[in-house]
C-alpha cells in the first residue's frame, strides 16, 4: 500500500451501529472528525511512548481519585448518617460508602 505524505493509513474496524452514531455525534460535538477523535482515544489509552506513565494506570488512578472525593463528602455530611434502612440497619451514609468502595479500582 503507498503512503500518503502524511503518513496515515487507512483502518477499518467493525462496530456495533449504536457506537458508530455515539461516536460519530462525539466527533462532531468535539470538532473533530472520526479518525482524529479515535486516534486520539488510542493514543491516549495506550500511552505515547515509553517515557508516558501508564495511562491505563493513570485512567484507574483518576477515576479512584473521584470516588475518594465522594466518599470525603459523604463521610463530612452529618445528615447522610441519621437515616437507618430498616432491613440491614446500616445507614444510608453506609450504603453509599460501601457502594462507592467497591468501585474503587485500586487492589
Amino acid at each position: 500500500m503507498r503512503l500518503s505524505k502524511n503518513k496515515h493509513l487507512p483502518l477499518m474496524v467493525y462496530m456495533p451501529l449504536d457506537l458508530i452514531a455515539d461516536t460519530k455525534k462525539f466527533a462532531e460535538d468535539t470538532n473533530q472528525s472520526v479518525s482524529q477523535l479515535i486516534r486520539n482515544s488510542l493514543v491516549s489509552f495506550m500511552g505515547q511512548g515509553k517515557d508516558n506513565v501508564d495511562s491505563t494506570e493513570a485512567w484507574n488512578s483518576g477515576f479512584d481519585d473521584g470516588l475518594n472525593t465522594a466518599l470525603k463528602i459523604i463521610y463530612a455530611d452529618k445528615c447522610v448518617k441519621s437515616f437507618i434502612d430498616p432491613k440491614t440497619k446500616l445507614s444510608v451514609f453506609d450504603r453509599i460508602a460501601n457502594e462507592i468502595e467497591h468501585e474503587i479500582r485500586k487492589k
